[in-house]
């Protein structure tokens, strides 16, 4: 394989600014405006906006990369007595298939010659770690993971669910999830300012925006979030191992559908309220995988990164903005054609400049935390363990 993984190309990029979920809204109200009165100012429009979407997804993501890395790196060095042994998951290839698809910043500028790659982190003395993925979209991603012998075929099953499920946090489409909340807000802001500037004001178009707004900040909030992510990368997980053997993941569905359920019957004091909604929404989502487990004949079945349902909620960001978009397509004010136009040429080429600073500035600090987290470990796991 190429050592920079796969490569993007103009058409991918160009598709994935237009139609990825990032902005999506935004994205669909001056796809409506261009729509409703074509010209080349409001194409101009659009096409900055859509290329301000895509950097703010970049911004974000390498902001998020920033901030997970140091706080790891803060974690590491603040107890100097603990050694930690450093393992690098050997084989591109294998996590190409299982979503790592970050491998195709590799080689586009942005310092992202280690993107994709996967480390795992474990005590040298054994002790008791919380399992966690560092995600990092343009950089190495790190999980704290309790055995360094990550390829051992006799791991326990539960061990191995655990491990395929961190491993989801860590793949592109696990750690995007923790980056749409903020940049929903951002979009739907925007949009509902660009909406209501933009159109004769009305009860109606007063609610639409309300009922909006209320529609994206709940996407936003951290609860959703959360759970999403949990829910992905537990169906994940459970797909992984169906993979090698249906029976065995049956087996370790069961485990936690039985734990689960226990859990929430019982009255646990240091279960707060979002550990225990997170915990039903996961419980919810392993009774349907179950289910479905146990219709199939075959002991084996194709695993796919992307899990076939698990974006079922996209489909319907996608209806709520094209329902908004269209009401507002029918609603824009002619006289204010000129004078939206010009401003928001001003704000976009504010905020492409802005973005692009934003990003750069967090180059340094990735880089950093980086290198402080690789000198504190220490690499050669399998001749300590010797």
């Amino acid at each position: 394989m190429d050592q920079r993984g796969p490569q993007l190309t103009i058409a991918s990029v160009i598709y994935s600014a237009i139609f990825s979920e990032a902005c999506i809204e935004f994205k669909l109200m001056l796809g409506a405006w261009l729509m409703a009165f074509p010209s080349l100012q409001s194409a101009v429009l659009f096409v900055l906006a859509v290329v301000c979407a895509a950097f703010s997804s970049t911004a974000l993501g390498l902001f998020e990369g920033r901030t997970a890395l140091a706080a790891l790196a803060t974690e590491l060095y603040e107890a100097p007595q603990k050694a930690w042994m450093r393992r690098e998951y050997p084989d591109d290839g294998a996590l190409l298939k299982l979503g790592y698809f970050q491998q195709q910043f590799r080689g586009t500028g942005m310092h992202a010659d280690q993107a994709g790659k996967l480390y795992f982190l474990t005590p040298a003395d054994s002790s008791p770690v919380d399992l966690r993925c560092v995600f990092n979209p343009f950089g190495p991603t790190f999980i704290l993971f309790p055995h360094a012998d990550i390829m051992d075929p006799d791991m326990p099953l539960a061990e191995k669910f655990l491990l395929y499920h961190e491993l989801a946090h860590g793949n592109f489409e696990g750690g995007s999830s923790w980056l749409m909340p903020r940049i929903t807000i951002v979009s739907v802001v925007l949009t509902s300012a660009f909406f209501l500037y933009s159109t004769s004001p009305s009860f109606w178009y007063l609610l639409a925006t309300f009922l909006f707004v209320c529609f994206g900040f709940f996407r936003s909030m951290d609860l959703f979030k959360r759970a999403s992510a949990e829910v992905f990368a537990d169906r994940f997980a459970i797909r992984v191992l169906a993979s090698e053997s249906v029976s065995d993941a049956i087996a370790i569905a069961e485990y936690f559908h039985s734990n689960w359920t226990g859990t929430l019957r019982c009255k646990n004091e240091h279960l707060t309220w979002v550990h225990r909604k997170i915990t039903e929404h996961r419980l919810q989502a392993m009774s349907v995988t179950l289910s479905n487990l146990k219709r199939v004949t075959d002991n084996k079945i194709e695993f796919r990164p992307v899990i076939p349902g698990s974006n079922r909620q996209i489909y319907i960001v996608y209806a709520v903005s094209l329902l908004y978009a269209i009401l507002g397509y029918f609603g824009f004010r002619e006289d204010e054609i000129s004078s939206v136009n010009y401003q928001l040429l001003v704000l976009m080429g504010i905020l492409f400049t802005g973005l692009h600073y934003f990003g750069r500035s967090n180059f340094a600090a990735i880089i950093a935390s980086r290198r402080a987290i690789l000198e504190r470990t220490d690499g050669k796991a399998d001749e300590r363990r010797a």
